[in-house]
């Protein structure tokens, strides 16, 4: 389940440990962990709402 509606664009984070993902119908991004040894998602409770989502990218911090 992808936590909002029409999934348009993910993107996992450098470590692998995290995905984001960009919901286009209820603009929305949601963030999910990953597990390091199955690779399935897991929902951590965090969507934030932004206006017209459809791509997202980790970016580094310095």
């Amino acid at each position: 389940h992808a936590e909002g509606q029409i999934p348009r664009n993910f993107c996992l984070d450098p470590t692998g440990k995290w995905m984001i993902v960009a919901h286009q119908n209820s603009n929305t991004v949601a963030l999910f962990r990953v597990d390091p040894e199955t690779g399935k998602l897991s929902f951590t409770g965090k969507k934030q709402p932004v206006g017209g989502c459809v791509c997202v990218r980790f970016l580094p911090l310095e």
